[in-house]
């Protein structure tokens, strides 16, 4: 397992969401005492049942400081958004040409621009990717991954 997003709420000091590959995404309210699984809407294409309370693989997990309800990641099945403070994830990957990637990014001042690295695309076997097409690309969305 790799904790790799640590974001806390810069409205509530009590609260953060963490992105931990091979479990998905946990929220706390009470600054760590108690965790939920934040996971409801991520598929993880690779167990038996595809929509499991954890066990999702995200890679980078971003809330925004302008809307902290707004969350976004970038998972091992997809690109996700969430309004409702990571509750439940609409899969925002259409368009894109493939589901896996690491990089997601958001503009300092416009919570709907993101940018997803799609470095990666679909495994060939053994846990080995390729990149898609031979090209390496960045793809950007100005109004939250909605289009």
């Amino acid at each position: 397992m790799c904790l790799h997003s640590i974001d806390p709420d810069p409205s509530d000091a009590n609260r953060k969401w963490d992105g931990i590959s091979a479990v998905g995404v946990l929220c706390t309210t009470d600054s760590g005492e108690t965790w939920t699984t934040m996971n409801q809407g991520v598929r993880a294409d690779f167990l038996p049942d595809p929509l499991p309370d954890f066990g999702q693989c995200p890679h980078k997990v971003l809330a925004h400081h302008a809307r902290p309800e707004l969350l976004y990641q970038q998972n091992h099945c997809g690109v996700y958004r969430s309004e409702s403070p990571g509750e439940n994830w609409q899969d925002i990957t259409e368009g894109l040409p493939s589901q896996f990637g690491f990089v997601l990014g958001l503009h300092s001042q416009d919570p709907d621009t993101l940018q997803e690295d799609q470095v990666l695309g679909q495994d060939v076997g053994g846990g080995q990717r390729y990149v898609t097409e031979a090209k390496f690309r960045v793809y950007r969305s100005r109004n939250g991954g909605r289009d």
